[in-house]
């Protein structure tokens, strides 16, 4: 995900005299996005599993993968990958790689930010799928994230708080 972010970052193309357009490298990245969704499927029945000590932070991330789920089929069909929108997917693994170095959160959540702000510009909010889109990322912010935030859930989903 990450080189794919890197290529599209500097291969961008001016759609905002055009529609955007499908290449090679969204088919990859959709494709990368695949094992996402198997973790979240799988993580979800884990917390379901445990329902007996659950916590906020359980409630959060279930939250999270719900959403997620729900939302995956217009993330994938989208024709076109935007770079604004590809590094936030690629920050979320390294917060998954790496849930100790909590700075990262910061910086993802910047990402969040410019994808909200890439997505109202033109021609992304002209173009239903991407209105969605938007709308699914502004779910997974003002719901999940909070509750995750105001928790101070760790990222490794081990029920501790930071």
């Amino acid at each position: 995900m990450a080189i794919c972010s890197i290529i599209r970052y500097f291969t961008q193309e001016d759609f905002e005299k055009s529609y955007p357009i499908c290449h090679f490298l969204d088919n990859i990245f959709r494709v990368l996005l695949f094992p996402d969704l198997i973790y979240y499927s799988i993580d979800t029945f884990i917390i379901l599993a445990s329902i007996d000590g659950f916590s906020w932070c359980d409630f959060g991330y279930l939250f999270h993968h719900i959403v997620t789920l729900a939302g995956a089929h217009a993330t994938l069909t989208l024709i076109h990958f935007p770079e604004f929108m590809m590094i936030p997917f690629t920050m979320h693994n390294f917060l998954l790689m790496f849930p100790k170095l909590t700075f990262l959160n910061y910086f993802y959540l910047l990402l969040i930010f410019r994808n909200f702000f890439g997505l109202i510009r033109k021609p992304y909010n002209e173009i239903a799928s991407y209105r969605y889109e938007l709308g699914i990322s502004l779910t997974l912010v003002s719901g999940p994230l909070l509750v995750l935030w105001w928790n101070s859930c760790s990222n490794s989903m081990d029920g501790k708080v930071i």
